[in-house]
């Protein structure tokens, strides 16, 4: 499986997100709150 297809199914699944403001991150969880896709600003 590619890292693109993995990508797309970890969207998919998620429930939720978290900001995170100190360190500029949008972080994407599943239904038990585990990180699925960690986002940083550039």
């Amino acid at each position: 499986m590619n890292q693109e297809q993995k990508y797309f199914d970890a969207l998919g699944r998620v429930a939720a997100f978290r900001l995170v403001p100190a360190e500029q991150k949008l972080l994407l969880l599943d239904a038990d709150g585990e990180t699925l896709v960690r986002l940083a600003a550039m």
